[in-house]
């Protein structure tokens, strides 16, 4: 996973209205969007809160299956089918993905439910909408009043570009942009009241 690349230039500080700060609303609904999504291995964690690194092992009924890919959860999927009274039970120890795209080793399944748990507690998950990257955010610290343009090239450059907002650090986004919709609807956005105004219309969804 990469970082954000820099570009330095002379940018005015943002007023309050074109500003993306720490504690606002659009932030909480930014890091709603740019959380790790966790759902594609929901036949075996049971929860979109953590994604388990391949490959893993997990013991279905009576059988074995050794994951190396997204595409063996079908293998999973089809063995609940033909035994309805099966379960998945997981291999530990695994290693797993949060939604801060953190990394963890769990070692015992109540390791993993005390993941899930945070995450469930904490959690504003906005998973049928995404940003199309790239996309770049004017960054501007007051206390040194230094400024930069910074490309944000996937959903972990933004999660952590929103989480190190603080009073002295600050960005505005750079418009415009697109948002793509999970049927796959480009939506160009603007300015920030029209970026809050479409968020706020998928917020909750599935």
């Amino acid at each position: 996973m990469t970082a954000c690349q820099q570009e330095f230039e002379v940018i005015e500080e943002p007023s309050e209205n074109e500003s993306v700060q720490a504690g606002s609303e659009l932030t909480e609904l930014l890091l709603g969007i740019a959380s790790m999504d966790g759902s594609a291995d929901d036949i075996v964690d049971q929860s979109s809160c953590t994604l388990i690194i391949l490959p893993a092992t997990v013991k279905v009924g009576n059988t074995y299956l050794e994951l190396t890919d997204e595409a063996d959860y079908q293998e999973v999927e089809k063995l609940l089918e033909e035994h309805p009274s099966a379960s998945v039970e997981i291999q530990y120890p695994v290693d797993i993905w949060k939604v801060n795209f953190h990394r963890y080793t769990v070692k015992v399944e109540q390791e993993l439910f005390a993941h899930q748990n945070y995450c469930k507690n904490g959690g504003r998950f906005i998973s049928c909408l995404d940003f199309q990257y790239p996309i770049k955010v004017s960054e501007y610290n007051i206390e040194t009043q230094r400024s930069s343009v910074t490309v944000i090239s996937n959903d972990q450059d933004l999660y952590e570009t929103v989480v190190a907002l603080s009073k002295e650090r600050i960005v505005s986004f750079v418009y415009p942009f697109n948002l793509i919709d999970a049927d796959g609807n480009i939506l160009e956005v603007t300015q920030q009241e029209e970026l809050l105004s479409k968020i706020k219309q998928y917020k909750g969804c599935k």
